[in-house]
């Protein structure tokens, strides 16, 4: 009998909004070889989901450079610091050997190109070479460079507490009489312990010395062998250190490995550095015959980009002397928006030159930009775009006589921004161990900072931040509350929760947590602030309030349950576990870790040492309650939980999920199984499944989407069981003997 499954189009697919490129260049990079210094040297990108496995991108950072070194600030920004033996200002080359700075605010995919200014150098000196970067608690930048006084050259500390533009001498870092040193690479795993790796040609390639002090002076240097190459008794020559999550750390460095010119290899340390361990394979080598690279791959440095990829820039020669390439196309594409815009949205557009030898260049910041209608919208710059009126334009850039395709944007009205919450849905998910989820679907659109929790009946209840259409509406911005009887595979329509005696002249609560009392009560922990609707600022602090129906009226509990001297505090988790009541959050960027507090009644916190963190794992998330631990639910490149079995006293290695996103939540339905419920960003393109319509009962039948690069897919199917493929673009699914409808859906999150 013929069993005739139901195909459906992609639920709707999910990605992470990249950030506009607003700064300006101060100067464009050369293009191809000279004659001299660091002239025949090229900076080129590659990417890796993992830090192991890289593709080439044949994206040129910069001709002409060489020795770079990159940092990712708080706030996702990429800095890629290098010497750059040439740029071009005003249309005239100029020939530099200088420290200068390539700046991205969209992982990658534009950059633009900053001076770098130092002040208060000492004299008879030579300026700064060959950086070494390092984010500091404070979030300001320490750099490690090599200076040269009279014929030897040494290390040196400066920093940056402007951004990273202007750097302030500070002093020698490490010197040893009568030697030279080059190629700093400088790690900083805590106040204690703060490792630097230099060039030493009297000591094998390398040595290491330690600070202890937590700050940039160093010393106990010792050779250091990273491990021998293919040419002992020669080490590879170390060039980067990583964190990639879960307290193992990632050295880069290159050298002989028995393959034409230097490859770069990786070791890894579980211990904080005190034992490196050679990886096998190699993570780059050269190719031959190429137009793009010649002589060696070298001198890495690798950074995560935020909710991104793994980023690295290395080092090559230029194959082909002069320049005799020459553009062959311009390619414009979007970098924050679907084809779509609201009136006042911003959005941007990245260009790319294709090169004749294979080289790629991002030119966004050097193109001319044409816009057909200016009514509906108005050129901002470095690819900029704001909506002004309905209607469509077409977008254009050109850059050398050269214009790309055109991009068509359609205006729509209302407004109100493109890169608000708004734009994100909750997204829910199942796991049967807390770790590998599926079953994805969207819980609410237009909704974040999720919580939920069970109820001793089994009922889930779950708060979020609601923006329901149109903006400003008189539920826009509020929170909200869903409950479900059936484990979670059901929700009632989300009701604005009420909060009848908040006092006034307080801001609207946000940012909600759910908990349970010890007497079952629900508890509503939220930021709010007695400041009305001033935007963030320091008066804003951790309130409570008590339901007075199961969970849609609230009773305010006066007092602060949490603040924090000259900060707002925001994103509150708490919980009550084993008769004592948790409380954290987020103590500024991902690397400052989490405020935590305790409390016996849920009102009166004391609070206790931060937790420590690091860039990668940001403690914005949800606290769960088991029998024989605590876990938090946190944010990073993919949600994350840890646990404590002390108090938070101690915390496990960080386990990461499979899923992408922010501020999870999660609970343990009756019947065993975790529910997470974590925001999202909207795509507007959805994919259509591929497969068969029409099978028989008990066949085995592909389906499919198109693959989206780093995208994850969660399938669903009813009627059939997924045999093989969840989690990738396609799967095999064998249908139920018999006769009927069955279903194959799939939600794709980037």
């Amino acid at each position: 009998m013929n069993f005739k499954p139901l195909l459906v189009a992609l639920l709707l697919a999910i990605s992470f909004v990249l950030e506009a490129q607003t700064l300006a260049s101060d100067f464009a990079p050369c293009i191809c070889q000279s004659v001299g210094g660091i002239g025949n040297r090229r900076l080129l990108l590659a990417t890796s989901p993992n830090a192991m496995d890289w593709t080439k991108t044949n994206v040129v950072l910069a001709d002409q450079a060489s020795v770079a070194d990159a940092v990712v600030l708080p706030n996702g920004r990429i800095m890629v610091y290098f010497m750059a033996g040439c740029q071009i200002v005003g249309g005239t080359t100029q020939s530099i050997n200088n420290i200068k700075v390539a700046v991205s605010d969209n992982n990658g995919l534009t950059w633009a190109y900053k001076n770098v200014a130092f002040t208060g150098l000492p004299a008879g000196g030579s300026l700064p070479l060959d950086p070494n970067m390092t984010l500091m608690p404070d979030s300001s930048l320490v750099m490690l460079a090599i200076m040269e006084f009279g014929t030897l050259q040494q290390v040196h500390a400066l920093r940056s507490v402007n951004g990273g533009f202007t750097f302030q001498y500070l002093g020698p870092a490490l010197t040893i009489s009568g030697q030279s040193l080059y190629d700093p690479e400088n790690y900083l795993f805590a106040n204690d312990n703060w490792q630097l790796y230099c060039g030493n040609l009297t000591l094998n390639n390398s040595l290491k010395a330690i600070s202890v002090t937590g700050n940039p002076v160093f010393t106990n240097e010792t050779a250091f062998c990273s491990a021998v190459s293919n040419i002992p008794p020669d080490c590879y020559i170390v060039a980067d250190i990583t964190n990639i999550g879960g307290g193992i750390y990632k050295m880069y460095a290159f050298g002989n490995a028995g393959t034409t010119g230097d490859a770069i290899v990786s070791l890894h340390s579980n211990n904080a550095g005190a034992t490196w361990l050679l990886e096998s394979g190699l993570r780059l080598q050269l190719t031959t015959p190429s137009t793009i690279e010649t002589g060696r791959v070298a001198t890495p440095t690798v950074v995560h980009s935020q909710n991104g990829p793994f980023i690295m820039v290395y080092e090559t020669y230029i194959p082909v002397p002069g320049c005799s390439a020459t553009i062959t196309g311009l390619n414009l594409t979007p970098v924050n928006f679907g084809g779509s815009a609201a009136v006042n949205d911003s959005i941007y557009l990245s260009v790319q030159a294709n090169y004749s030898d294979g080289t790629i260049r991002n030119v966004t910041g050097f193109a001319t930009w044409q816009i057909s209608n200016p009514a509906v919208a108005t050129l901002l710059p470095n690819g900029g775009v704001k909506a002004i009126a309905a209607g469509t334009t077409q977008i254009t850039a050109t850059y050398n006589g050269q214009t790309g395709n055109a991009v068509i944007l359609n205006v729509t009205g209302g407004g109100g921004g493109g890169n608000g919450p708004w734009n994100a849905d909750l997204i829910i998910c199942n796991s049967p161990d807390g770790t590998t989820f599926n079953n994805c679907r969207i819980f609410v659109d237009s909704a974040g900072v999720a919580s939920v929790i069970k109820k001793s009946n089994g009922q889930l209840i779950a708060a979020f931040q609601w923006f329901p259409a149109p903006i400003g509406s008189a539920n826009w911005d509020k929170v909200a509350i869903s409950t479900s009887s059936d484990n979670g595979n059901t929700w009632t329509a989300p009701v604005t929760a009420a909060f009848p005696d908040l006092p006034a002249g307080y801001q609207r609560p946000f940012d909600p947590t759910l908990a349970l009392t010890e007497t079952g009560n629900i508890r509503m922990y939220f930021s709010s602030g007695e400041n009305g609707s001033v935007p963030l600022n320091t008066g804003v602090h951790t309130y409570s309030a008590l339901s007075t129906d199961d969970g849609f009226t609230y009773q305010f509990e006066p007092g602060i349950r949490f603040q924090y001297p000259n900060q707002a505090t925001i994103d509150p988790a708490a919980v009550l576990h084993n008769g004592i009541w948790y409380y954290t959050t987020p103590a500024g960027a991902p690397q400052d870790g989490a405020h935590r507090a305790v409390s016996d009644d849920g009102l009166n916190f004391t609070q206790l040492a931060d937790i420590p963190s690091d860039a990668q794992h940001n403690w914005t998330g949800n606290l769960l309650s088991r029998p024989d631990e605590l876990r938090f639910y946190g944010t990073g490149n993919f949600l994350w939980w840890t646990a404590t079995t002390n108090g938070g006293n101690s915390w496990s290695n960080y386990t990461n999920t499979n899923l992408k996103g922010g501020d999870p939540a999660v609970a343990v339905t009756n019947d065993n199984q975790y529910i997470i419920i974590f925001t999202g960003f909207r795509c507007t393109t959805p994919a259509v499944v591929s497969g068969s319509g029409t099978v028989c009962g008990g066949n085995t039948v592909l389906y499919s989407v198109p693959s989206s690069a780093g995208a994850q897919y969660f399938w669903n199917v009813t009627g059939g069981t997924i045999l093989s493929g969840q989690g990738t673009n396609q799967i095999t699914v064998q249908w139920n003997p018999g006769s009927g409808l069955g279903e194959v859906s799939v939600l794709q999150m980037n």
